[in-house]
């Protein structure tokens, strides 16, 4: 199954009340990070 299904199926409900777009965008983030990216928090 492909990461991209996983997510969806796992966060459905908690990002149920998003924007498409916002979840989008936040599960394109976790997959990143699953295949290896670094996460860099600025202020």
């Amino acid at each position: 199954m492909p990461a991209r299904q996983v997510c969806q199926n796992f966060f459905r409900d908690a990002l149920a009340p998003l924007h498409k777009y916002r979840q989008n965008a936040l599960l394109d983030a976790t997959i990143a990070l699953i295949n290896g990216a670094s996460l860099t928090l600025t202020s």
